[in-house]
């Protein structure tokens, strides 16, 4: 006879709670390698995925280098070639300039002193001949009176440019007046 067991059937659903224990921690391993497989799969595939970039880039700069290389170059001699050019034209504007400022120096009488000699001229003369140099400075005309060669030698007196003015000769020709009038010029500044 067998003794009446109270926690029999307790100790059979404990058994069988074991048994079946081990089969879920058996499933957990699987399910666990499963994930680790996928996340070293999913690794190595972004792995992949980056190296094929990586020589995808690199390939695209080598073609960008090799397009840009041979015409950076000859550029570079262009421009440098450019500036030479450039630095000696601006050399010789320089000197120009220099030459420029020497001549006004020189220069008595420029085009806003001839500009103001013909301003002043009265309506009765007419210019003959004008000579302005280093070695002379003349002003022929001729006249309808004297009075008209008065009043232009007064009013060449009014210039700032001329501090002496002399008439060494005034002639009849065919009812007019030839003059001469000699100036003394004042450097124009």
């Amino acid at each position: 006879m067998t003794d009446l067991n109270f926690f029999s059937s307790y100790q059979k659903k404990a058994k069988k709670a074991k048994q079946g224990f081990k089969i879920e921690k058996k499933g957990n391993e699987t399910i666990l390698f499963a994930v680790l497989g996928g996340v070293t799969l999913i690794m190595i595939l972004v792995c992949l995925g980056q190296r094929v970039m990586l020589f995808k880039y690199g390939y695209d700069i080598g073609k960008l280098e090799e397009k840009l290389g041979g015409t950076t170059e000859a550029e570079v001699q262009e421009v440098n070639l450019m500036q030479t050019k450039y630095d000696e034209l601006n050399k010789e504007y320089e000197d120009l300039k220099g030459v420029k400022l020497q001549i006004e120096k020189l220069e008595v009488i420029n085009d806003e002193s001839l500009k103001s000699i013909s301003a002043v001229m009265p309506d009765g003369i007419y210019f003959d001949g004008i000579t302005f140099n280093s070695e002379e400075k003349v002003i022929k005309g001729i006249a309808k009176n004297n009075a008209y060669i008065a009043e232009f030698q007064n009013n060449l007196r009014r210039l700032p440019y001329f501090n002496k003015l002399f008439v060494p000769e005034i002639s009849d020709f065919n009812g007019y007046y030839k003059f001469t009038i000699e100036i003394d010029a004042e450097e124009v500044k």
